[in-house]
C-alpha cells in the first residue's frame, strides 16, 4: 500500500521537526558536557589555546615572509652542511628579484635562523650560516 502525497508530506514535515527538537535537546546536552570538562580542566585548554595561537601565528609569519618562502623552496636544512652569507644573499636576490646587501640580508635573517638553530660563524672566508645549504 502507497502513501498518498499528502500523507509523505505530513511525514517528512513530522520527521523534520523530530529530527531538529532531538538535534537541539542533545546540543545542549553537549555543551553542558564541554563546558563541564572545560571547566575541570582549565590548564589543559589554556595550554591548547595557547598551542593553537602559536602554531596559527607561525603559520601566517612563514606564508607572509619571503626568507621563510626561500627556505621552503630554495634550502636544504642539514647539520653538517654550510653556505656563505654572500652565496645566500645573492641565491635570494635571484630568487626575488630584490637588491638586499648581504649586511641587510643577515639581519633580516639572524631571527629565522635562530628560530631553525642555525650558527652563524666568521672564517677567513667571511660569514658562514652553519646548518643550511641550497638546493
Amino acid at each position: 500500500m502507497a502513501l498518498s502525497e499528502e500523507a509523505k508530506k505530513a511525514r517528512r514535515e513530522y520527521k523534520r521537526n523530530y529530527d531538529r527538537k532531538y538535534r537541539e535537546t542533545h546540543r545542549q546536552q553537549l555543551r553542558d558536557y564541554k563546558n563541564k570538562w572545560r571547566s575541570k580542566n582549565k590548564d589543559k585548554v589554556k595550554q591548547y589555546v595557547e598551542r593553537y595561537w602559536e602554531k596559527k601565528s607561525r603559520q601566517l609569519r612563514e606564508n607572509s615572509d619571503p626568507i621563510w618562502q626561500f627556505i621552503k623552496e630554495k634550502c636544504i636544512l642539514q647539520s653538517d652542511i654550510s653556505i656563505s652569507n654572500k652565496e645566500m644573499t645573492q641565491a635570494f636576490n635571484n630568487w626575488n628579484s630584490s637588491n638586499l646587501s648581504t649586511t641587510k640580508f643577515a639581519l633580516e635573517f639572524k631571527d629565522t635562523a635562530v628560530e631553525l638553530e642555525l650558527e652563524k660563524k666568521r672564517t677567513k672566508h667571511g660569514n658562514v650560516w652553519q646548518g643550511v645549504g641550497l638546493k
